[in-house]
């Protein structure tokens, strides 16, 4: 089975079981109202500020949602923008999201499985704003992360601009609180052996494969990426959660010019 076949089919399997705690696991059991509350929440702490400082009005422009899953965060945006595309690896979450958001209600948001890698479907510099949380930490190797940062640089426009999450080797208080190591150690631990302990001690099987457990970049892997494939990035940090740090990579092409973070 093919790299983007299997992460398809895990996460369809984790959408069938129960997609909204696989999107945010928060809880085990969401409310619909509080899980999509929760996409309108970040989207005002995280989309909103963006907007205004790079984008300056977003109601002519389009939208990319990268694993948008059911569409938490995707709802959001379409209230932001002229159209949204959310995209994602299952074609179950896909489906799931479809049935959540009535075409007449919503009818500036299109739904679309991708193969986990590209937006092949998209044309170059067609795209204004391109977003992603919680899904480049679970794409299962950096290789699949510079697949999507290669797409993602060629259909963002030139005076267009990405958000993209990332979880960074710091912190790790999931770890923290189950290895008796001191603080300063961790950083220096491989990945790949934190990794492995904690699919050890993980009682859930589904959140066990390689599609789900964190992929860590650095922040100087991450400056890397993007600068390879023509964005010029800034980094801004979110806050240390179980899986390490949230940092937000904020990129333009290169061609344009960002001088802060948002």
């Amino acid at each position: 089975m093919s790299e983007h076949n299997k992460m398809g089919k895990e996460w369809d399997e984790r959408a069938e079981r129960n997609a909204f705690h696989y999107v945010l696991s928060a809880m085990q059991k969401w409310e619909t109202e509080d899980f999509f509350k929760t996409g309108e929440v970040l989207a005002q702490r995280i989309t909103d500020p963006c907007i205004k400082e790079r984008l300056g009005t977003s109601t002519d422009k389009t939208a990319l949602d990268i694993g948008c899953g059911v569409g938490r965060v995707t709802r959001s945006l379409c209230k932001r923008f002229k159209y949204v595309i959310g995209v994602d690896v299952s074609g179950k979450m896909i489906e799931i999201a479809k049935s959540l958001h009535d075409t007449q209600k919503y009818n500036n948001i299109e739904f679309l499985q991708n193969n986990g890698r590209a937006f092949s479907f998209l044309r170059d510099n067609s795209v204004d704003y391109i977003f992603s949380v919680i899904t480049f930490q679970h794409m299962p190797s950096k290789e699949v992360i510079e697949a999507n940062v290669e797409d993602l640089s060629r259909v963002l426009k030139e005076e267009g601009v990405c958000q993209i999450q990332f979880s960074v080797p710091e912190g790790r208080a999931k770890i923290l609180r189950i290895v008796p190591f001191p603080r300063k150690v961790i950083p220096f631990i491989p990945s790949q052996l934190l990794n492995l302990y904690a699919q050890c001690t993980e009682t859930d099987p589904l959140k066990k494969s390689e599609s789900y457990v964190v992929t860590w970049l650095t922040k100087r892997e991450i400056q890397s990426l993007f600068g390879k494939h023509g964005l010029y990035v800034t980094l801004q940090k979110d806050y240390s959660h179980q899986h390490g740090t949230w940092i937000w990579a904020l990129g333009k092409k290169k061609t344009s010019e960002v001088t802060s973070n948002c």
